[in-house]
């Protein structure tokens, strides 16, 4: 929350980078610098009923854990719902967003990768995640403002970032209010979004910059029921130095909380990763160009029944394809109920089998971590050939049977079959590089039956 300098740093800096007449005139401008602070205005929300403010942080928190491609494409669409006067001003907002999903991506696992190695070097620091993380960006913010603009919080203020007008307010409210209900089941009034941003405003037009005695005031205040000041740790230092050990200039190794990958990264590293990789996100959202016809969520995707009374109304609204955002065997499940309808996966799984009845299950997803179920129908052959070809099928095959074990339907068959149905034989045609795995006699199933 704290990182509103670096992104509206990095969001002036995309501005550069974008084509001309994306985002023209001033106010577009100011919107796509508002949405560069995404969903980090909602953590400030405190003069409103308890109920609401506790619905705000709650939604932040939901937007930063994950949705994220749900999320771009409900404001996408929420944009495309504006009144014409308004639909540029969207635009730019939803554009800006896009910007602090792209840097937040990047910086997030090194500045918690701080934030851990400090609290498990310093016991007393072990229940203050939330102030070391707010510490670790509030420095960095005041590091990137003097590397990168020779300024300090005196000549720019924090707030100076959140400048916005009423229509701004209005139009980025009932984004936020679409997203909110269309990704995450929130109900959000329009109006709430403005609402943070000025409590937001308020908070750093009180303890900004940190050496102010206000703040230091507020601080010792603070430590009378608590450890620690979650006000001094959010506020920011007055810089002049391009120094910084929170930034990490000398790349010293740091493990990533995410994958355990051991990295070496400076912030500078990571900033200008996140700049490189926004032109082709902001490319995908604006040309993707699809209508969503329906959306709908299955108890488990995995399980048959459910997921077939789920689909009658997807299916009968004749979508061009089915996205499925679920592991691979939810992927298979959903296109068995798709007749005529190719189905895809949003994302790769790693392994998992599915229910087929209760205390029945079969293996139908490897968890290879290289999804093909787009290109093979919705069928695995990683799973469902027992010898794992993802070019066709072997020669032992015998009137559609599996040579290894013969209970077993050819997976290529049932490929071939479904791709038929669906008007896709020329994915046959592809190459894909083979995988490589050892001979196994699968898919299995694990049946309860007769099992106490």
């Amino acid at each position: 929350m704290p990182a509103i300098i670096t992104h509206h740093i990095f969001g002036e800096d995309v501005l550069r980078t974008l084509p001309a007449g994306m985002v023209e005139g001033e106010e577009e401008v100011l919107a796509f610098l508002l949405g560069n602070q995404g969903p980090d205005p909602l953590f400030a929300r405190f003069s409103t009923v308890p109920s609401v403010a506790v619905r705000c942080r709650r939604l932040g928190h939901a937007m930063h854990n994950g949705r994220v491609v749900e999320a771009a494409f409900a404001m996408r669409d929420g944009v495309s719902h504006l009144p014409v006067a308004d639909e540029r001003v969207g635009r730019a907002f939803a554009l800006g967003a896009l910007g602090h999903y792209a840097l937040d991506r990047t910086a997030h696992p090194f500045v918690f990768a701080q934030q851990e190695a400090l609290a498990a070097a310093e016991a007393s620091l072990a229940g203050a995640g939330s102030e070391l993380h707010a510490v670790i960006e509030s420095d960095i913010d005041s590091w990137i403002l003097w590397e990168k603009r020779r300024a300090t919080v005196l000549d720019r203020p924090a707030v100076d970032n959140l400048m916005r007008t009423e229509r701004i307010d209005r139009v980025a409210g009932a984004l936020l209010s679409q997203v909110a209900y269309a990704a995450f089941g929130v109900e959000l009034a329009a109006e709430e979004y403005a609402g943070c941003s000025a409590d937001y405003e308020l908070e750093y037009r009180l303890i900004d910059p940190a050496e102010k005695p206000l703040t230091r005031a507020v601080g010792v205040a603070e430590r009378l029921v608590r450890p620690h000041s979650f006000a001094q740790s959010m506020a920011h230092r007055v810089v002049r130095t391009c120094d910084c050990p929170a930034a990490n200039l000398t790349r010293c190794e740091w493990r990533d909380p995410q994958t355990g990958r051991m990295r070496h990264e400076s912030m500078a590293d990571l900033f200008d990763d996140a700049l490189g990789s926004y032109p082709a996100l902001a490319k995908a959202l604006e040309e993707a160009g699809k209508k969503v016809v329906g959306t709908t969520i299955a108890d488990y995707c995995c399980m048959n029944l459910g997921v077939k009374g789920k689909m009658k109304p997807l299916v009968a609204a004749k979508p061009d394809c089915v996205i499925c955002m679920s592991c691979g065997d939810g992927v298979q499940c959903v296109a068995k109920n798709a007749p005529g309808i190719p189905t895809y996966p949003s994302n790769n799984t790693m392994y998992l089998g599915e229910a087929v009845r209760f205390g029945v299950w079969e293996e139908a997803c490897h968890f290879c971590g290289d999804c093909v179920l787009g290109q093979t129908g919705g069928i695995c052959p990683v799973t469902q050939c027992a010898k794992s070809l993802v070019n066709g099928p072997c020669g032992g095959q015998k009137n559609g049977k599996c040579e290894v074990n013969p209970e077993n339907d050819c997976a290529w068959i049932k490929i071939y079959k479904r791709l038929e149905e669906i008007g896709q034989l020329d994915k046959l045609g592809h190459t894909r590089e083979d995988k490589g795995y050892a001979k196994f006699s699968y898919p299995r199933t694990i049946s309860l039956k007769g099992k106490k």
